[in-house]
């Protein structure tokens, strides 16, 4: 293929996916090329480092070629507890040496979110920053595919300042099925970093970038998954339920998000077991509605969406109002055994 040949492709094929209801959609291009560029026998024959195969994929037109891997994760973790740790920011600090930081600029919706991230620099090149869209189209029991854009939005900052240089990612995506031998992860990755840079500096972040499923593995074993929102079909939130604030780390989750009037308001979080094995203190604090109440589910009769890495799962219930419900939520690990709600057992 050639590079007008994927831009045509990536065009034509995000005017074809559904479209979201938030105000950004150029991160659909680089949805619709990955899945154009997935099918394996359109790359080069691989390489194998760690276990990870490293293939690349010719583009004529194009300098920088997108890079693949691919490699199989041991372990019966669930496809939201892997998402909770690549699609976050201060797990990513652990598994991706590069990277810098990031701020999340806008939650579009639980599944999209509009994100300014910072590679370090290295060798005399200077950081590297990036304005994506980070999206999660599709989450089942079975499979996961997370992706990261660029775009170019108002709300970003200014490109090219603070000694940092504006790259951009065509399309980077990781996309987990499940097997009978384990998790099967392929992390694919077309990224132009933009500005003055060796050639063989370039070469070899190719070659390294696609290791990270092993670094993700890693984190994943040492430090388990972080809490996170259920978003599978039968337990996402609500319609009607706007984030407007997620804070994510491996004790803690911070959740801050509105509900329409008339709407019965519900989500699902899943705890894990490294950090909340004897509990969680749940603080809620609502405007406009009644406070919420929190229910404790039995994790089996979730089947497959959760595994023994998750402790807890708890639902988060908010009667309907005829305002708008502005609530906020901080949960921490706990002592006892108990899940608490604003200091007393449930």
């Amino acid at each position: 293929m050639d590079l007008a040949e994927l831009e045509r492709v990536m065009s034509e094929g995000a005017a074809n996916l559904p479209q979201p209801e938030h105000r950004i959609k150029d991160h659909l291009k680089g949805l619709a090329g990955f899945n154009f560029v997935f099918p394996l026998t359109r790359w080069n024959p691989p390489s194998v480092s760690d276990g990870v195969k490293v293939s690349f994929l010719d583009v004529k037109g194009m300098d920088i070629l997108p890079v693949r891997g691919d490699a199989v994760i041991q372990g019966d973790w669930s496809m939201s507890e892997i998402l909770s740790i690549i699609n976050n920011m201060e797990p990513r600090k652990k598994w991706d040496d590069r990277f810098e930081g990031a701020t999340q600029l806008e939650l579009l919706n639980f599944n999209d979110m509009l994100v300014h991230s910072v590679q370090k620099g290295a060798f005399m090149v200077s950081g590297r920053d990036f304005l994506t869209v980070n999206s999660i189209p599709e989450i089942t029991e079975e499979s996961l595919l997370a992706m990261a854009a660029s775009v170019n939005d108002s709300k970003g900052p200014a490109a090219n300042t603070n000694g940092k240089v504006r790259g951009e990612i065509m399309f980077a995506g990781w996309k987990v099925a499940r097997k009978d031998d384990g998790l099967h992860v392929t992390y694919i990755v077309k990224f132009d970093p933009k500005g003055s840079i060796p050639s063989s500096l370039v070469k070899m972040v190719q070659s390294q970038t696609p290791m990270c499923i092993k670094t993700v593995e890693k984190c994943l074993q040492q430090h388990g998954p972080t809490p996170h929102v259920l978003l599978y079909q039968s337990v996402k939130p609500t319609e009607g339920i706007s984030l407007t604030d997620r804070e994510v780390d491996f004790n803690k989750l911070v959740l801050a998000y509105t509900i329409k009037p008339d709407v019965e308001g519900k989500l699902h979080i899943a705890l894990p077991a490294a950090k909340f094995a004897d509990g969680a203190n749940v603080t809620m604090e609502v405007e406009g509605g009644n406070m919420g109440t929190v229910q404790v589910i039995d994790r089996a009769t979730l089947g497959g969406l959760t595994s023994t890495h998750t402790k807890w799962i708890i639902a988060l219930n908010h009667s309907s109002s005829s305002t708008t419900q502005h609530i906020k939520v901080n949960i921490k690990p706990g002592k006892g055994g108990k899940i608490q709600l604003n200091g007393s057992d449930l």
